[in-house]
């Protein structure tokens, strides 16, 4: 459904660069909601927030698939399309084995899911610096 849904909006808006970094911010902005989440919040608060991280860290591939197509060079556009999803896929595989190496050390998933919103952070910075770069070189976004 994410993924769905923030295709129609990127198909609305035309700019997909500024919605990456929106997802980005909303996926970091539920993983630290996961860390403060404490025994006297609301039973169903995990669930929405689950629900919106879903689509957002799940949802976003799509959107930046098309926005590394419309920034590429046309003739690279096969190899870079290529590289960044090798790269995308090669977190799918890490990340796990990652969370439970920070559980491990911190014991504690507050302080995992905390940590977690450090990789949606970065992504969301370089979407919007590649989005800056771009924006420089064609003049607007």
């Amino acid at each position: 459904v994410g993924r769905m849904a923030w295709g129609y909006l990127a198909d609305r808006v035309r700019k997909n660069t500024p919605l990456l970094v929106v997802i980005g911010g909303i996926s970091a902005s539920c993983c630290l909601s996961f860390a403060l989440i404490d025994a006297d919040s609301p039973r169903v608060l995990p669930f929405l927030i689950a629900a919106v991280l879903g689509m957002s860290a799940i949802g976003w591939n799509g959107v930046f698939i098309a926005e590394v197509v419309r920034l590429g060079p046309p003739e690279m556009v096969g190899r870079l399309n290529g590289v960044s999803t090798f790269i995308n896929f090669a977190g799918v595989l890490i990340g796990p084995v990652l969370f439970v190496q920070v559980y491990g050390l911190a014991g504690s998933y507050t302080a995992t899911y905390g940590a977690l919103a450090l990789p949606a952070l970065v992504g969301a910075l370089g979407a919007g610096l590649a989005g800056l770069r771009g924006r420089h070189r064609r003049g607007g976004w």
